[in-house]
């Protein structure tokens, strides 16, 4: 459960060519992403919901999802505006924990 908090993207504000994000139900420290430093998005399809990922150089920083943020489509459509459309990565429920599970280095 930890790592699903610490992994999903809860909280996103887009602005100022920068994107704001916390996790731990709104409640970590707010991480900040100027749009110029990220490579851009890539999205998948798991158990019926869509899953969007941000990223930084390589790795991961973010993940959004149809089934939690009821403004996904908005989300959605600031990445395609803003960021690099990456393309649809093949995912599993298996190789999203398992992507969970990867420490995460974003410098």
């Amino acid at each position: 459960m930890l790592i699903e908090l610490r992994d999903k993207l809860i909280k996103i504000d887009f602005g100022n060519n920068e994107i704001k994000i916390r996790r731990y139900l709104g409640l970590g420290k707010e991480e900040r992403y100027p749009i110029k430093i990220l490579t851009g998005f890539q999205t998948s399809e798991v158990s019926g919901c869509t899953n969007l990922y941000l990223i930084k150089g390589k790795v991961r920083i973010a993940k959004s999802s149809s089934f939690y943020h009821s403004n996904f489509e908005e989300i959605l459509q600031f990445s395609k505006n803003c960021l690099t459309d990456l393309g649809n990565v093949n995912t599993t429920i298996t190789s999203e924990v398992k992507d969970a599970l990867q420490k995460k280095q974003t410098n």
